[in-house]
């Protein structure tokens, strides 16, 4: 399991399903409409549509994947910072030990054309 720094959001615990069932709730679009919000598949991952209930639509990129215990999204919001939500799935007797991660803003350096080094540095 990956540690949690300081700022993420995590949240730890018990779902009475295997690994393979919660897996496909989190990457069947039809599943993950169900208990989160609308999706559909994107390029690159999955697209939330939250509209309908006042909310942002959130492009949720893959960026690393290992069926069934390792999902984590580049997860960006209309308007909003990108972050990291990593979702970590570990089979025990009663079902599967769910840890998810919400990581903060990923810190973005822009550099200068002429490679003068870091203008901005924005979170």
């Amino acid at each position: 399991m990956t540690e949690a720094g300081e700022d993420d959001v995590m949240f730890e615990g018990v779902l009475e399903a295997a690994p393979e069932k919660v897996w496909r709730a989190l990457t069947v679009p039809e599943l993950v409409g169900a208990w989160l919000l609308p999706a559909r598949e994107a390029a690159a991952g999955l697209e939330l549509d939250g509209t309908e209930e006042g909310l942002s639509r959130i492009d949720c990129e893959v960026i690393e994947a290992e069926a069934p215990s390792l999902l984590r999204y580049r997860w960006q919001a209309d308007g909003e910072a990108e972050s990291v939500v990593t979702f970590e799935l570990t089979r025990i007797a009663e079902g599967t030990w769910l840890r998810l991660t919400h990581e903060p803003a990923l810190a973005r350096v822009m550099a200068a054309a002429n490679s003068n080094g870091p203008v901005m540095l924005a979170a």
